[in-house]
């Protein structure tokens, strides 16, 4: 949602910077962190997906122009960190060894993986509208809201 909200200097920054500079930027960040972070491919992905939840409820309720932030730190940064493209390279692989030395059927990984980042992203989403309530500026979004005037 924009309004006619001043911007911060940060967001009016951000929101004169190109586009493609914000996710090259962003994107580069995220995978140094992945890269850097001692977490298997799929904790990665599922702390990606809870993050990305969070924000996105935040950015919902926020009145001012999220633009410039959504592509630096959601489509960048998060897009950088998270590698669900690892799993396509798994599929191709056979089986996946664990850590406990058995083997799982990789469909199976390929299963879990996308459901524990659909769940995360669900409750990054209920944390964000938590965080939304709670913190100053925010307009917290009630569902079907818009819709219930114009019944």
């Amino acid at each position: 949602m924009t309004t006619n909200n001043p911007q911060s200097p940060p967001e009016a920054l951000l929101n004169r910077i190109h586009p493609l500079i914000l996710v090259f930027i962003g994107g580069g960040t995220g995978t140094l962190l992945r890269v850097l972070a001692p977490l298997n491919i799929s904790i990665v992905n599922t702390l990606g997906a809870l993050l990305l939840g969070v924000l996105t409820a935040l950015w919902a309720a926020s009145p001012r122009d999220t633009r410039g932030q959504r592509l630096l730190l959601g489509t960048g940064l998060l897009g950088g960190f998270t590698s669900y493209s690892a799993i396509a390279g798994v599929l191709n692989y056979g089986p996946l060894f664990t850590s406990f030395g058995t083997r799982t059927p990789v469909e199976l990984f390929f299963v879990l993986t996308l459901l524990s980042g659909l769940l995360a992203a669900a409750a990054g989403v209920f944390i964000g509208n938590l965080l939304a309530r709670v913190l100053p500026g925010f307009e917290p979004v009630h569902p079907g809201a818009e819709s219930e005037g114009e019944n």
